[in-house]
């Protein structure tokens, strides 16, 4: 019985943009190189983590605000579009994902965690103490 290991066709285009991503730090190459896997293998696993690497290459480049006004106005004109095929606008399943990414883009800022305040605990495990993101230094 032979162990088949061998790496897909999918597999080696995400590891080269993978080496272009982390690699060289080439976010330009990586994008192209995420996208035509997107393209070339749809339902591949290597598809699925090309479209979240994409996302993070476009949440690191991308100012928030342009990226939350770029999100609106894609979601306007779902509902345009929706509104003129005669259906019920933002009742289609792009607008809720466009929904969610606004709502994510705009969710509150997460407690962050203070290193200089890790201590041992009475059981011998570490132990932190939760600052709030909003905290200012020395209040």
């Amino acid at each position: 019985m032979k162990n088949d290991t061998g790496l897909t066709e999918a597999s080696r285009q995400y590891a080269a943009a993978y080496a272009a991503h982390y690699g060289t730090k080439n976010l330009r190459e990586a994008l192209e190189f995420y996208k035509g896997i997107v393209a070339a293998h749809p339902d591949s696993q290597e598809a699925g983590y090309s479209r979240s690497q994409i996302q993070n290459i476009v949440t690191s480049v991308v100012p928030k605000k342009e990226l939350l006004d770029a999100a609106v106005d894609l979601a306007l004109a779902c509902f345009e579009r929706e509104k003129s095929n005669g259906r019920e606008a933002g009742s289609g399943h792009a607008t809720r994902s466009v929904g969610f990414q606004l709502a994510y883009a705009a969710r509150p800022r997460p407690t962050r965690w203070d290193p200089a305040s890790f201590r041992r605990s009475p059981s011998g495990g570490m132990r932190a103490r939760q600052v709030s993101s909003t905290t200012e230094e020395g209040d």
